[in-house]
């Protein structure tokens, strides 16, 4: 079985253009109509049924490293898209 080292971006919920977007949708689905079609979207595509938190999450492949009886993963700062707040590593087997 191999294992796998992973990286994931958030943004922070309160990042203007998550922020911005989301009172569009959030009213457009109080209105109960159709999202336009640039927020449907950033939020997924499924409509009034998108789930508000999917472009929280941002899936980005790091460089693999290896050095010296090591190896691992490298991001490049400038590579990081803005309103990141958070930045989880993780392993999967």
């Amino acid at each position: 079985m191999s294992m796998y080292s992973n990286v994931v971006f958030f943004r922070d919920k309160e990042d203007s253009q998550y922020q911005d977007y989301l009172k569009v949708f959030l009213a457009c689905k109080k209105a109960n109509i159709d999202l336009p079609k640039q927020i449907d979207d950033y939020f997924g595509g499924d409509g009034l049924d998108n789930d508000i938190e999917e472009p929280l999450q941002i899936s980005f492949e790091p460089r693999k490293w290896t050095g010296n009886s090591a190896e691992g993963l490298e991001i490049d700062i400038d590579k990081i898209p803005s309103g990141v707040k958070t930045i989880r590593f993780f392993n999967s087997w």
